[in-house]
Parts: C-alpha cells; sequence; structure tokens
C-alpha cells in the first residue's frame, strides 16, 4: 500500500544510490565501462527504498528508523554486488573463459570479493550510501509521522 513513507524512502534510496554508485565508478579501473551502473543501482535503490526501508517504517520511532537504513543500505550493497557480478559472469561466459556452469557460478562469488574489496579501499562510496541510507530512513519516519 503505497505511503508517504514508502515514498520518501524510495525516492531517497534511489538518489543516494546514484550518488554512491557515481563515486564507486570513478574507482573502476581504466577502461571499464560503467555508463548503466548508477541508473540500474537507481532503479535497485528504489526498490530497496520501497520495499525495505519504507514498508518497516511505522512512524514510532527514530531509533528503529536508524536500524532500518542501516538494513537498507546492506540490503542494497548485496543485491547491487551480486546483480553487477552476476552481470559480469555473463559477459565472461559468453567469451568462453569458463570451461563449464560450476566454474561460472564460483567466478560470481570471485567477482563480488574483488569488488567489495575495491569498496573498502576508498570509504567514500559506502560512507555516502550508509549515511544516504540512514539520512532517507530518518525522513522516511518523519513523512510517516507527518502523513498519516
Amino acid at each position: 500500500m503505497p505511503t508517504a513513507a514508502r515514498l520518501f524512502a524510495a525516492v531517497l534510496m534511489a538518489a543516494v544510490a546514484w550518488m554512491a554508485s557515481t563515486l564507486y565508478g570513478e574507482m573502476l579501473p581504466e577502461g571499464r565501462p560503467v555508463g548503466f551502473l548508477a541508473p540500474i543501482n537507481a532503479v535497485l535503490g528504489l526498490f530497496v527504498g520501497w520495499t525495505g526501508i519504507g514498508r518497516l517504517t511505522d512512524g514510532t520511532s527514530y531509533a528503529l528508523a536508524l536500524g532500518h537504513g542501516i538494513r537498507g543500505a546492506v540490503v542494497f550493497l548485496f543485491w547491487a554486488l551480486l546483480i553487477w557480478s552476476s552481470w559480469d559472469m555473463l559477459v565472461l561466459s559468453v567469451q568462453r573463459r569458463y570451461d563449464g556452469v560450476g566454474e561460472a557460478v564460483e567466478a560470481i562469488f570471485d567477482l563480488i570479493a574483488e569488488y567489495a574489496l575495491l569498496l573498502l579501499q576508498d570509504p567514500l562510496p559506502g560512507a555516502t550510501l550508509f549515511a544516504g541510507a540512514i539520512c532517507a530512513a530518518l525522513v522516511a519516519e518523519w513523512g510517516a509521522r507527518r502523513y498519516r
């Protein structure tokens, strides 16, 4: 059911995902295409904000909203890493880089680890994601209280 909290969380998480993805795209190695990184992650952020943060926010506690924001950032990060690692695995499998299905699926986890380590090298995209998700949850909490 559409609520103000869901709307606020979805729009703000999409914006946060776009900003964090733009910062992360600048860290990727030279020659790595980043054309659809921010738009696809913004759609993912919209979905996480609507179904995750916005659904959990009920206008009762700002302290709970902090936890919802952290949870939203972790959920977003999990799905973003899984989606982009799976995409890269598909691109590499079309180029016949893997001998079988098992090796290709195993490569997804190697790519997730590679992207996560890259994220740990520069804390700015991760900090932007977590701080923005917490702010989105706090605004969603305010919206849930204000527009009942």
